[in-house]
């Protein structure tokens, strides 16, 4: 009898074998459940690619190249300290550092790229609307009264030859100052004494 109970013994583990081979072999021949998988594989994979191009993004634009680089240096302090041995969590911390120290400093490029192009283009556009405005005569008598208004204050000030007031070539703008002599800063300008007394004024 004992040996027919382990001869009963053996085959009933031989069919448990045989029948999960045969589960097994049926699961992987199953078309459908490995459409499934497959489908699942992929699902994960692209979840993980998206959560961490967040992340890449978050970085880019919450993360300052001096703070990761501030970051990178304590880590690496830490590991000389430590005869060059990190362990395992700040050794992934360390690589993930440098990859946001990258990504940073590729994102700090992009936008001093975009702001130099925004004030190239402002700068041109703020040039042709002074183009355009500067076409007609009326705007022109009035961009140079706005620009020489205080032009009978001027030292060079002539109604005939000079009636704007303006500077030679390489002298220094100067005005008429109160008590006499000269100035270069307008607010100390005034008229001098022949031109208030015909204008009826003393400044402007």
């Amino acid at each position: 009898r004992p040996r027919q109970y382990s001869y009963y013994k053996y085959s009933c583990t031989s069919t448990n074998n045989t029948n999960t081979k045969s589960t097994k072999m049926a699961r992987s021949s199953n078309p459908v459940e490995s459409y499934r998988r497959e489908q699942r594989r992929k699902e994960i994979k692209k979840n993980k690619s998206a959560r961490l191009k967040a992340r890449d993004v978050r970085v880019a634009t919450t993360r300052t190249v001096t703070e990761v680089q501030d970051e990178i240096t304590t880590l690496e302090k830490k590991q000389t300290f430590q005869n060059d041995h990190l362990d395992s969590t700040d050794t992934r911390t360390l690589e993930r550092l440098r990859k946001e120290l990258k990504i940073v400093q590729r994102a700090e490029e992009e936008r001093i790229e975009i702001e130099t192009k925004e004030r190239e283009e402002a700068l041109h556009n703020e040039q042709m609307r002074l183009r355009q405005y500067e076409k007609s005569d009326d705007n022109i008598r009035s961009i140079n009264e706005e620009r020489y208004r205080y032009a009978k204050m001027s030292i060079y000030y002539d109604p005939v030859m000079n009636p704007y007031g303006a500077a030679p070539p390489g002298k220094p703008m100067l005005y008429h100052m109160f008590g006499g002599g000269t100035t270069m800063d307008v607010r100390r300008a005034c008229l001098p004494p022949e031109l208030a007394a015909k204008d009826g004024q003393g400044s402007a």
